[in-house]
């Protein structure tokens, strides 16, 4: 009996280290689970926040491609602006050695023909 008693604490001692083994090997895979359901959420949360900057870079560039035409259409108008005000300033200065071309003409005729007092008066 003793040895029956022996053997019985045997099989309870190698029961309890089982039991205590596998209790262990289930708190380490529930702790890995709940790792696995923690990093599970953080990759949701951060694929919410990167569609959110999707959205957020597609609205940028639109903004920013609307930005570049109005600034391409004011470019525009300044340049036919500068063209006008170039015209304008050619055009006056044509005007200007018109006429003075035709004062020096009118100035050289009177004087080759000796009225060149009343060209000058007039």
């Amino acid at each position: 009996t003793k040895k029956k008693l022996e053997s019985k604490q045997f099989e309870i001692d190698t029961a309890t280290e089982r039991a205590e083994y596998l209790n262990t090997k289930v708190s380490e895979y529930e702790q890995q689970i709940g790792s696995y359901k923690e990093a599970q959420q953080k990759i949701i949360i951060q694929q919410s926040t990167i569609e959110t900057l999707e959205r957020k870079i597609l609205s940028l560039e639109k903004e920013n491609l609307e930005h570049k035409t109005a600034y391409q259409e004011l470019q525009l108008k300044v340049d036919d602006y500068n063209l006008d005000e170039s015209h304008g300033r050619a055009r006056q200065e044509l005007e200007r050695k018109r006429s003075k071309f035709l004062t020096e003409g009118s100035l050289r005729g009177s004087i080759g023909s000796g009225n060149h007092l009343s060209a000058l008066q007039e």
